[in-house]
């Protein structure tokens, strides 16, 4: 009885410290219950962040709207050192756990205009969605304008350059299909390029 009172003042006072460090991000920052934040975990200012219930998030994660959003569902755990751009908007789904080291880019720089100097060129946002349920292995890149359906695994240090279907197991560079979930150990040839 006693273990249990105790065990609820200490994960009421981790909720509280949780939502305190979510206003150093800003005034449109929400999180929902038990969220776990490392304290070298970074929410940056300069757009919206809204996190779900029951979300982790390691050491070192850098949350960085850049004047868009990020929407985190519930249930998801964003490993060490992870970047999420929210410049063009990210949404990640409910259920989706990140690996170490995994960056999200919500934006391109422009880089068209020869006499501008690269620093001034134009930032180009364009959204990034990962859909529920899905694995994002260690060190991944998810760029610009992707959509990644439910269910779907990311292989470490992949590339997602273009959408990835419900269920697909991609690894590479860029990402290729592998393979669909449920299909047991059968390698797709005909997604393979």
């Amino acid at each position: 009885m006693i273990m249990n009172s105790l065990w609820t003042l200490m994960r009421r006072w981790l909720d509280l410290l949780s939502r305190i460090k979510a206003r150093v991000g800003g005034s449109d920052t929400e999180f929902g219950t038990r969220v776990g934040i490392a304290w070298s975990a970074r929410c940056k200012r300069g757009g919206a962040i809204r996190i779900g219930d029951d979300v982790t998030i390691q050491d070192g994660v850098i949350l960085q709207p850049a004047g868009g959003r990020i929407v985190i569902g519930s249930h998801g755990w964003i490993g060490p050192y992870s970047v999420i751009d929210g410049t063009g908007g990210v949404t990640v789904g409910d259920s989706v756990l990140m690996a170490s080291h995994v960056q999200v880019y919500s934006y391109d720089l422009g880089y068209d205009d020869p006499d501008v100097p690269m620093r001034c060129q134009d930032h180009i946002g364009r959204g990034v969605t990962i859909g529920d349920d899905v694995w994002v292995g260690c060190g991944a890149i998810i760029l610009a304008g992707v959509r990644i359906g439910d269910g779907a695994v990311i292989g470490a240090g992949s590339v997602v350059t273009k959408d990835i279907p419900s269920f697909a197991v991609v690894a590479g560079v860029p990402a290729r299909i592998m393979k669909m979930r449920g299909q047991g150990e059968r390698v797709l040839a005909d997604h393979r390029a």
